[in-house]
């Protein structure tokens, strides 16, 4: 399995599976990650997937990690913009309220194995982002271990 990072990507749909839907005047950067399955010697498009609550220069799929059983994905989005503290966040509150604060959803694989069925499981932030940590990124690097219980998540300003 292969999960493809498109932060400059600017459909506006949101969640998974959503149409591909380009509108680069009102979602110019929002992201989106592409899932591609390997079949005999080929690689096949599996799914599309957004954040769920996708806005202008969030920059969603900056950075992506799968686990090693392909069942866990996180995947970094450092324009997002919502305050928030910590993990299971609600994404649609406070959307514009700091300018790259940044966040971490991640998504795990349910159904069959054919890695088409994907649902988001948490938007995690900062356990410190406020409105004065405008800029610090939090997302630009993701990290999952190899069972995806652990995920380790990097930003560009210490906060």
């Amino acid at each position: 399995m292969l999960a493809v990072g498109a932060p400059f990507e600017c459909g506006t749909s949101s969640g998974v599976g959503g149409p591909l839907t380009l509108n680069c005047g009102i979602a110019l950067s929002s992201g989106a990650v592409y899932i591609y399955i390997r079949n005999g010697g080929n690689w096949e498009f599996a799914q599309y997937i957004k954040s769920s609550n996708p806005a202008r220069n969030n920059n969603f799929g900056i950075a992506v990690s799968l686990s090693g059983d392909g069942k866990t994905l996180a995947v970094g989005a450092w324009g997002e913009k919502s305050l928030g503290q910590g993990p299971n966040q609600n994404p649609l509150s406070n959307q514009t309220a700091a300018f790259s604060v940044g966040a971490v959803y991640t998504f795990a694989m349910t159904g069959d194995a054919s890695f088409t069925s994907w649902t988001q499981t948490s938007l995690i932030k900062a356990s410190n982002a406020v409105a004065l940590l405008q800029g610090s990124q939090f997302g630009t690097s993701v990290s999952l271990s190899f069972d995806g219980l652990t995920l380790a998540i990097g930003d560009v300003i210490e906060s």
